[in-house]
């Protein structure tokens, strides 16, 4: 793809991110689900897919995408930022539009690469913690009913 085109950049960006986001979604509420599990003193589950199996069986196959209305934003905005901004940044960096990939020096590349991806991190983050929230909800709880975090 050409990098001089910022809304291509933003807009595969976000849309490739979020495919990728919705396909792994049931792996990572079973892996966050794996994580918490202990934390109220008592294991719920012997592996990941007893894990999966219990989800589904308690809360239905819906289950294993709670979360993904925030995931989804991060990732639109977390993947539109990262890829659409790194060819502006490295072309600020003196390379002019056009310039074979093979004549950008590597550093001018990690640079412009670590700046939009901090950039990017730093805006989508917060999504990231409603998103965890939204997987472990009722997970969480003592024996009296509240939770523990």
């Amino acid at each position: 793809m050409d990098n001089s085109n910022v809304l291509k950049g933003l807009l595969y960006g976000g849309i490739a991110s979020c495919v990728a986001e919705t396909c792994t979604m049931p792996v990572d509420v079973v892996k966050t689900r794996l994580q918490m599990d202990g934390a109220g003193g008592q294991r719920l589950y012997k592996g990941p897919l007893d894990c999966a199996g219990a989800l589904v069986r308690a809360e239905g196959p819906s289950a294993l995408f709670k979360g993904l209305p925030p995931a989804l934003l991060r990732q639109s905005t977390y993947g539109s930022l990262r890829y659409g901004l790194y060819g502006p940044i490295r072309n600020s960096l003196g390379v002019e539009p056009g310039t074979p990939k093979t004549e950008i020096p590597m550093w001018k590349k990690v640079f412009a690469g670590g700046v939009a991806g901090a950039l990017a991190s730093a805006v989508a983050n917060p999504t990231d913690l409603v998103k965890v929230r939204l997987q472990t909800d009722g997970q969480l709880k003592g024996k009296d009913g509240k939770f523990l975090i």
